[in-house]
């Protein structure tokens, strides 16, 4: 015997209709968890020594890259070169400041990602995110946020 259309129909609108009853009525999930890191570290806790920070910034590109890549560490007034390069790269470790501010994890210290910017990348993207020196000698943006 076949399924009555109308019967079919009815139990399907009842269907939709309870189903998206539950899904107005649950709780939204809001975003108000406590971010981890609500203010700036230590300066020393975003630093790495020199070498150790140049050998990781040289890991994000192969080595026939990287070997003339212009390298940049952070120090106590932002990023400075520490290593000339010949063929337009700049091979850097970034810190979690350069991620969305609203982001739970932007001040957290133990965040270090090893990037290698091609010629025109190092010309065009690196002077907008936040590498350079500030004269209170915190890293990140100017104003410390």
């Amino acid at each position: 015997m076949r399924p009555d259309i109308r019967t079919t129909s009815v139990w399907m609108r009842w269907l939709i209709i309870t189903l998206l009853g539950v899904a107005w009525s649950a709780p939204a999930h809001t975003q108000e968890t406590k971010t981890p890191y609500p203010a700036m570290a230590p300066l020393d806790q975003y630093l790495m020594e020199q070498n150790a920070e140049a050998a990781l910034a040289r890991c994000a590109a192969l080595e026939s890259i990287s070997r003339d890549a212009e390298i940049m560490a952070l120090g106590r007034h932002g990023y400075e070169t520490v290593a000339k390069g010949k063929n337009g790269f700049v091979c850097m470790v970034l810190r979690s400041w350069t991620s969305g501010i609203n982001e739970p994890e932007f001040w957290n210290p133990k965040i270090r990602s090893a990037i290698c910017f091609n010629p025109a990348a190092a010309r065009t993207y690196l002077p907008i995110i936040p590498v350079g020196s500030w004269s209170d000698g915190t890293p990140g943006p100017p104003d410390g946020h």
